[in-house]
């Protein structure tokens, strides 16, 4: 490095009289731009930014309470985002945000931001006749003083602690014991690699009496491939988590009391083993027996098979339990929606919208509403749209619940807007909603059911819940049911600095090996990719350099079906001859040694669910792309940023159709020369004016610009990076 020194001394000492000028620049800058919203019983905020940061939250915006910092978690491109929980619905709160620099807070830079949050519906059986709130929480929405909190990500899964317990399953088995409540705050995904807590149907249990709350953070939480047993407990609660790809049940309720489930969103699930057919798709999204005081609320069930089953079989006879489900979207689920057997269960304002078809042909198949065995069902101010059987009895005549004697259904308020297969067979429609029904009335063909009235007596909580009239309820349905939506589309993968609060709770988050990879949209301009022909069949291996040789290889065989077609990326029109067959279970597997972006073009006309997921060497989950149903062509993009052997797979149930499969492989910037502004392969004083110019007027530069000259890793370029720069041009200093 001494060699480089005799060059442009005069600039060197021109450049170094100049940094002197701007040492003293500051890197805080103006407040940060803040993004913020409400969240039922919840805030959050966004910003830019780097470094650490606490936050606190005020009611009266001068007695600030810190916020847990698991909550506030950043992306790899300085976004920000902080969302405390546990406020109380319906007050304003004032959110502050401090820099910390060496572990020193500088209030001085402090910014601030002011939200009201929002209440929760609490409203239905699980609330009727009763002090004492469902889970953690109190009614308020707020924290009891002694409650335990924990984290939980991928990372943790198995080494979360409390209790004195380890991982998730022992945790969970010692708040059995405990008097206290307990929430459990899910950050991110966490899927089934690796997860020694799960028993054979890939679910984890809890037998707890104290309070609990299972709730995810923010946008993105969720379980992938496993699901959630309540049994033999009372007082939980779970909410705002994505439920996908379960193996048995996402959510089971059994032999319980005082359950809510709500603001949660269900996709399709699945079943490995071929004894079990009939649970290609999961065998049960949110089922529940034996069990009273239930409230399943607010949630979205999106291209669901076995949705919602009340009762264990015709030949268990059951105590009738006391169930409400309402506001909850059922869109594109197939059936059971839900379906009772034994139980009292009222089902009011929840939209259906495309149900009742089988979600692989998508012939009509299905149903919504289900009543078996001597159940009692009060149907309020639902709207059914494009529906096919809203309402499903057993009787001697159709019976398409398992040769189950019937129930009963009281229908009072309900739109059917587009609706098929109806029989008014199937439902008794009240002329007033305290009409009581007799044996006259309605007596079931199959079984000689008939309805007990829980509606109209001591057993029902009569005007004590929020009822909309059907057509309101839709749009309050679209608008509220499911998770949280991420309306910023920010990848937040990383805890700043996790911890946990409560009596005990030592569980933090880790910071993800392998963050969730960004889409960065398509690029067809692909190192080894794969046009699809009009016709024939594809051989085991594929595609290359030129679209020709052997890269891609295939579990099975991938017909071709002769639908060309041409798709617009980035404002280039691309010709494509025919289209690959990608069948449910198939999967496709390519080896690199770069970061690469895996590329897909799909066709329209994809009527069943398809899903593909990425996984690497390792079997862990990257990513998915083409999920759903196609209506229309599609361009999708993913980066793999390891050099590793990677396998995609049609998880989704359905058929995908495929123009082209591609990879772009890049070379690693980080392999650059750390400091080498003008790509000379040398460090010199010509980098430093280089790093210096660009902090001043912010030149035009190529994309790896700031990660190959931010030297102090504070992710912005300033002076001093330009000082580092220079000062190592001129003696021997190895900046990497």
């Amino acid at each position: 490095m001494k060699k480089y020194a005799k060059r442009l001394v005069s600039a060197v000492l021109s450049c170094t009289i100049m940094l002197s000028c701007f040492s003293a620049v500051s890197v805080l800058g103006a407040d940060p731009a803040v993004t913020s919203g409400s969240g039922f019983e919840s805030l959050w905020g966004e910003w830019q930014g780097s470094g650490s940061y606490n936050a606190y939250y005020s009611e009266n915006g001068t007695d600030f309470t810190k916020i847990d910092p698991a909550l506030i978690r950043t992306d790899d491109n300085g976004n920000y985002r902080v969302e405390p929980l546990g406020l109380k619905g319906g007050t304003t709160y004032t959110v502050k945000i401090v820099p910390v620099n060496d572990n020193v807070e500088n209030e001085a830079g402090a910014f601030t931001f002011t939200a009201q949050a929002k209440s929760y519906d609490r409203s239905g059986y699980a609330f009727f006749n009763t002090t004492n709130n469902p889970g953690a929480y109190l009614s308020d929405g707020t924290l009891p003083s002694n409650a335990d909190v924990i984290y939980i990500n991928d990372q943790n899964k198995d080494s979360v602690s409390l209790y004195g317990a380890k991982g998730l399953k022992n945790v969970l088995s010692a708040h059995s014991k405990q008097s206290r409540p307990l929430v459990i705050r899910v950050i991110g995904t966490i899927d089934t690699n690796g997860f020694s807590s799960l028993d054979g149907d890939k679910m984890v249990e809890s037998k707890g009496t104290a309070g609990l709350t299972v709730e995810g953070v923010g946008t993105d939480a969720g379980f992938y491939g496993w699901g959630m047993k309540i049994a033999h407990g009372s007082d939980a609660e779970v909410r705002n988590l994505h439920f996908d790809w379960n193996f048995e049940d996402a959510i089971e309720i059994q032999d319980s009391a005082r359950v809510w489930i709500h603001d949660n969103s269900f996709t399709v699930g699945h079943q490995d083993n071929p004894k079990e057919a009939d649970k290609d798709h999961g065998d049960g999204s949110c089922d529940a027996k034996r069990s009273d005081y239930v409230t399943i609320s607010y949630n979205h069930f999106n291209g669901t098979a076995k949705t919602c089953l009340l009762g264990s079989s015709k030949n268990s006879v059951e105590d009738a339990g006391l169930y409400s489900y309402h506001h909850n979207y059922f869109d594109n689920a197939e059936q059971r929606l839900p379906r009772i057997r034994w139980h009292n269960v009222h089902v009011y304002n929840n939209y259906y919208n495309h149900v009742g078809y089988d979600l692989e042909t998508g012939n009509q198949a299905g149903y919504g509403i289900g009543a078996t065995c001597k159940a009692s069902i009060f149907a309020e101010n639902n709207y059914f749209e494009n529906t096919y059987r809203p309402m499903l009895t057993s009787d001697k005549v159709v019976n398409g619940l398992s040769n189950n004697d019937g129930g009963v259904i009281k229908a009072y308020g309900n739109i059917y807007d587009n609706c098929t297969g109806m029989r008014d067979v199937d439902r008794f429609e009240a002329p007033s909603k305290d009409y009581q029904l007799t044996a006259a009335d309605y007596t079931c063909s199959l079984g000689g059911g008939t309805y007990n009235n829980f509606d109209t007596s001591e057993k029902f909580y009569k005007d004590d819940y929020f009822l909309e009239t059907a057509e309101a309820c839709k749009s309050t349905v679209l608008e509220n049911a499911g998770a949280e939506k991420n309306t910023t589309g920010l990848k937040l993968t990383n805890a700043i600095n996790g911890s946990s609060t409560g009596s005990g709770g030592t569980g933090e988050p880790e910071t993800p090996d392998n963050p969730t990879p960004e889409n960065p949209g398509i690029n067809m301009d692909c190192t080894y990719y794969y046009d699809f022909p009009s016709s024939g069949s594809v051989a085991a291996t594929f595609g290359g350099e030129n679209g020709s040789g052997s890269y891609f290889k295939s579990s099975q065989t991938i017909n071709a079906s002769g639908k060309s077609g041409s798709v617009t990326v980035n404002g280039k029109t691309y010709e494509f001859s025919g289209v690959g067959a990608f069948a449910n279970n198939a999967a496709i597997s390519f080896t690199t040694d770069k970061k690469t972006t895996l590329n897909i073009v799909s066709c329209s006309g994809s009527t069943t669910q398809r899903k593909l997921v990425v996984t690497n060497s390792a079997g862990k989950t990257i990513g998915t792309i083409l999920s759903g149903t196609s209506s229309s062509d599609s361009a999708e993009a993913l980066v793999l940023d390891a050099a590793d052997t990677y396998t995609i797979t049609n998880k989704g149930g359905g058929e995908a159709k495929l123009y082209y499969i591609g990879v772009k492989t890049e070379d690693d910037p980080s392999k650059e020369l750390i400091g080498d502004a003008d790509l000379d392969g040398i460090l010199t004083a010509t980098d430093a004016s280089i790093v210096l110019q660009y902090t001043l007027t912010e030149m035009n530069v190529d994309d790896n610009f700031v990660k190959r000259c931010d030297v102090d890793k504070d992710s912005q370029i300033t002076a001093t990076d330009a000082s580092i720069i220079l000062q190592a041009s001129l003696i021997e200093m190895d900046l990497s």
